[in-house]
């Protein structure tokens, strides 16, 4: 089973592709050098952006076009 689940991570994010771009624009922070504000035992950075959103220090936000 992976931890967290799936559906808890989309249900924070709104939608997949919101959840993917998030963790992603994060773990590319993490790896230019952010310093991460969860333990990261020196896991993979999307790793460690994933368990940000879990542990609700992250949060993605959503832009409205049109």
């Amino acid at each position: 089973m992976i931890y967290p689940e799936i559906s808890k991570l989309v249900g924070q994010a709104g939608d997949r592709y919101s959840l993917v771009m998030g963790v992603a624009k994060r773990a590319r922070e993490l790896a230019s050098g952010a310093e991460a504000v969860v333990y990261n035992n020196g896991g993979k950075d999307v790793t460690t952006a994933i368990e940000e959103l879990n542990e609700e220090k992250m949060r993605i936000l959503h832009h409205v076009t049109g």
